[in-house]
């Protein structure tokens, strides 16, 4: 078993980044979307960015989000706010309108670093991001329209390589200073901003080389986007804490994966569920078990696709459970052999327990909520970004509390069953049906909408919206309700299934029962957005 080395304030980026570099300054540390980088490389051009940075007023402790597609001044950028204590805050690309105006003023920053396709997106917001100053835009958009009208100061990305070469001379950041704000999927409103710490997102990559037990030989593979904590932490950072070599791609491609396998010669990659499936439908080849890859970890796998998917490709798949809170908290063992859907057992730095509404522990085979401790400090979130009354809720009774259902068995494996909170998942994505509600809630005529999961192809789910008219309101033609939708919503989230209601299924309390709306499923009176041709633009 490797040996990981760094300790204590050794686990911050900036530490790790410069020994790293002394010991392997020619060696590649990735090829990412088409560039060689090397180590040392690496080094020199996250210590440019990070001093330009620093003379831009930002300082440890300041937010910068950053909404770019995958490339290496992403990577060059996250560093080198790390090395000088400042914060990254994700933001999809996918966002926009009204979805991408909350998280924006959420998180509080005064400066983004995007691409110069989605640079009108701030423009066409402006008088409403209350503390956005400064846009740094990766490649030099065009001055015109709105671009040229905007109140932001534009900042091409290539002047940030124009500050100095040496390590930056700031105040250090140690391991349980803050490194990233990751968002939750907003199961139970507007998401919320994940606080981790350095040593919290170390964790999350040392955990990983755990494992599956890598070693500096071992060359890792993404294909997920930057903004997402399995390509930042789980191929990145563990790159770098390795010492190794990683390739990343711009996006997954099912027809190109294995070449890509093959021609990075990777050894471990990552996955999200309807990835397995994508890749298990395409056509068969003579070569397919002859692959590099020997180990991949994801979830989910469905059942009837685990072992065969194993075999056909000669690797075997690691399954798992955790949360942008709680990092991995448990996996499929490296040396035992696993039941078929477990998502494996509790890693040995973490206690897990399923509890009843009470938080009692409830005996093996009984379905329960998900809880969790963490053994050493600053391994799971520093809390929720302004927000301490849903972070004290979460940790109750000095447990994190996951609200996902799920059980063990009596050798101590954990199985997940379903989520306890309001969310969807399409494509990878998490998706908030309140953030869905709150732009159709916005169509004129709309009084009351509910937007729930239906399960659909691939083992994922597709969004169903369901609305109650105002009185006397005409009816809505669904395709401009889509459009309506696609002005707000990330491309995930637009809705592909319709239907108006007198009244949805209520709680006591008068609430939307949801679960009921999701059991409906679908049914002869909705509308079909993907039967009807209506195609959704996913940029």
């Amino acid at each position: 078993m490797y040996k990981i080395p760094f300790e204590g304030d050794q686990r911050t980026i900036g530490y790790m980044l410069e020994d790293r570099v002394k010991k392997y300054p020619d060696k590649v540390f990735g090829y990412i979307t088409g560039e060689t980088v090397t180590y040392a490389q690496l080094g020199e051009r996250v210590n440019r960015v990070a001093n330009s940075l620093l003379d831009l007023g930002i300082k440890k402790g300041d937010i910068v989000s950053i909404m770019m597609s995958n490339c290496p001044e992403y990577i060059y950028t996250w560093f080198a706010l790390g090395k000088i204590g400042a914060i990254e805050a994700v933001v999809n690309t996918a966002f926009k309108g009204e979805t991408l105006e909350y998280f924006i003023n959420y998180g509080g920053a005064a400066v983004i670093v995007t691409d110069e396709d989605l640079v009108e997106r701030f423009c066409d917001l402006q008088n409403s991001l209350t503390e956005l100053k400064k846009i740094i835009v990766r490649k030099v958009p065009t001055f015109e329209g709105k671009i040229q009208d905007s109140k932001f100061e534009i900042i091409p990305y290539e002047r940030l390589f124009e500050g100095s070469a040496e390590d930056p001379k700031s105040e250090k950041p140690r391991y349980m200073d803050p490194l990233a704000i990751m968002y939750t999927s907003g199961t139970t409103g507007a998401s919320k901003g994940v606080v981790a710490s350095h040593n919290s997102c170390f964790t999350a990559s040392a955990d990983y080389i755990e494992i599956l037990g890598l070693t500096p030989e071992d060359r890792l593979y993404g294909c997920l986007p930057l903004f997402h904590m399995n390509a930042q932490f789980l191929t990145t950072l563990s790159t770098l804490v390795l010492g190794t070599t990683c390739a990343l791609v711009e996006k997954f491609s099912a027809s190109r994966f294995w070449d890509d396998i093959r021609k990075y010669e990777a050894t471990v990659f990552n996955f999200l569920g309807p990835m397995i499936n994508v890749i298990w439908i395409q056509p068969e080849k003579d070569n397919d078990a002859d692959v590099p890859a020997r180990v991949a970890l994801g979830v989910p796998v469905p059942h009837d696709l685990e072992r065969p998917f194993e075999k056909r490709f000669n690797l075997k798949l690691f399954q798992c459970f955790g949360s942008t809170e709680a990092n991995t908290i448990a996996a499929t063992p490296l040396n035992e052999e696993t039941p078929v859907g477990s998502c494996g057992k509790p890693l040995p730095h973490y206690e897990i327990k399923i509890v009843d509404d009470d938080d009692n522990e409830v005996p093996p085979g009984v379905r329960g909520e998900f809880v969790y401790r963490p053994k050493r400090p600053f391994t799971m979130m520093l809390g929720y970004y302004k927000k301490p009354e849903a972070t004290i809720e979460v940790t109750r009774n000095l447990w994190y509390h996951f609200g996902d259902y799920g059980k063990k068995d009596e050798n101590g494996f954990l199985y997940f069953l379903d989520r306890k909170k309001e969310c969807m998942r399409r494509r990878g994505e998490n998706i908030s049906a309140s953030e869905v509600e709150s732009v159709v809630n916005k169509y004129p005529g709309v009084m009351e909408s509910a937007a729930s999961g239906v399960w659909a192809d691939m083992g994922e789910e597709e969004v169903k919206i369901s609305i109650i008219l105002k009185d006397g309101a005409e009816p809505i033609d669904p395709v401009e309700l889509m459009r309506h939708c696609e002005k707000g919503l990330p491309w995930y989230a637009v809705p592909r299934y319709f239907e108006c209601r007198d009244d949805f299924p209520r709680t006591p309390t008068g609430k939307v029962a949801k679960f009921k709306l999701k059991e409906e499923g679908t049914h002869d009176n909705l509308w079909d957005r993907e039967a009807a041709g209506y195609q959704i633009k996913r940029r």
